[in-house]
């Protein structure tokens, strides 16, 4: 009699997990990141604002990351990142009506504040502290799952330009709201903590092996955990913070302003608002790219050539004044954008080990917030007083090369004494 069949093994419950946070950053990123773009312009001739004042509004929905990054992450290690989701949802949709109902300067600057404390504990980066945690032999492939949802949810910005055309600004606000509290909900319940928790193992390895001992496959990074303490005392550590900062800086300018930059350059919102699409298509394919990439070859010439291609993408977007200008800058910017942020998490988790994790990403996303809130204040600026957005991208372009050189030079940094001596 032929043996019988072997049953079929269940999906891990990180796979699951990857994407419960795609879908997160498919709506979020669409409608709160990108697709704000969508809603600069009519926001600001609403209340009657420079691009300087309404940039320092919109900007609170960022800023408070930068204080909340660290907290987040001491939360996640210690909870896990369901409430922490669930929070997020209810304070950015408590914010965002307040904005739907806002008649005056004060209003739109007191629910840019409210929104911007729930928001910033979403991107706070828990996706790829979860798959961090979940995962070591496919982290890189996981958090580009994660991070592959944000870049796909610009397929959300045409259909909320239809919804201002059709119904006003407030009333499309209006029904993202709503979506976020339908969509985000019943997600945050799915997400759990450490896979230890459950009786998993990282990447769904047996929680025992034959002999009941805990399996141990040999992993890179797996027998290095570093204090928070001791990742912040490394040069590392602070390249990586340096090169995704300058970077996060170009591009959190090219979201907010990607469609008024456009438009001012002569293109139809239309055309910019589908443009915005594409570039949110080829990141995808981009992240997943990276994220594959990061698994099957060493990681940091990878987060290189990420920047490399931002480099190029920033400085055309600048110039970009006519279709070709247009689908070249998609190309690269998409690539660029989206190659790096797998990579570098990944790189981040191989260095420093999953212990502490999401205290010592608190602190990377508190700088990089940093960065994407002073990016857009400086082009608005400079946009008040000359008129255009093009040279804050000339600009962002050339500092780009700064993370070349600091991606080049964010080598493995020795193991912590007190795992050394473990090791031993």
């Amino acid at each position: 009699m032929p043996p019988p069949a072997s049953p079929r093994p269940k999906l891990f419950y990180g796979w699951r997990m990857a994407w419960v946070y795609f879908v997160l950053n498919f709506y979020w990123g669409g409608t709160l990141l990108v697709g704000f773009s969508a809603l600069f312009n009519p926001i600001r001739e609403t209340f009657g604002l420079s691009a300087i004042v309404a940039t320092a509004a919109l900007s609170l929905r960022h800023a408070f990351a930068i204080g909340e990054g660290p907290v987040v992450g001491y939360f996640f290690d210690r909870y896990g990142p369901r409430p922490i989701i669930l929070f997020a949802t209810f304070v950015t949709a408590g914010g965002l009506s307040l904005l739907v109902f806002a008649h005056s300067t004060w209003q739109f600057f007191l629910a840019s504040a409210v929104s911007g404390v729930g928001l910033s504990a979403f991107i706070a980066g828990t996706g790829p502290a979860a798959m961090t945690v979940w995962f070591i032999r496919h982290r890189g492939k996981a958090i580009a799952i994660v991070l592959a949802g944000s870049g796909l949810g610009a397929f959300l910005v045409p259909p909320i330009v239809a919804m201002i055309d059709a119904w006003g600004w407030r009333v499309a606000l209006a029904v993202v709201i709503v979506a976020l509290i339908v969509v985000s909900t019943p997600l945050a319940m799915m997400l759990r903590h450490r896979p230890e928790q459950y009786g998993l193992r990282p990447d769904g390895a047996p929680s025992e092996t034959p002999s009941g001992g805990l399996a141990t496959p040999s992993l890179p990074g797996q027998d290095v955990s570093f204090l928070f303490g001791q990742a912040l005392c490394t040069r590392s550590f602070w390249l990586l913070v340096l090169a995704q900062s300058v970077v996060g800086a170009g591009t959190s300018s090219v979201m907010l302003f990607f469609i008024p930059h456009l438009e001012d350059e002569g293109f139809s919102t239309s055309t910019a608002a589908w443009a915005a699409t594409a570039v949110g298509l080829v990141g995808v394919f981009s992240t997943l790219g990276g994220g594959w990439l990061a698994d099957q070859f060493e990681r940091r010439p990878i987060l290189v050539a990420g920047y490399l291609f931002q480099v190029g993408g920033l400085t055309l977007f600048a110039f970009t004044s006519s279709l070709w200008h247009l689908v070249l800058f998609i190309v690269l910017f998409g690539i660029g954008a989206r190659l790096s942020s797998p990579v570098a998490i990944s790189l981040l988790g191989d260095y420093f080990g999953r212990a502490h994790f999401g205290k010592i990403q608190g602190v990377f996303f508190s700088c990089f917030t940093m960065a994407a809130v002073a990016g857009p204040l400086a082009g608005a600026a400079i946009h008040d007083a000359r008129g255009s957005f093009s040279l804050i991208f000339v600009i962002f372009g050339a500092m780009s090369a700064i993370s070349v050189v600091a991606g080049a030079l964010a080598t493995r940094p020795a193991p912590p004494r007190a795992a050394t001596a473990a090791a031993g």
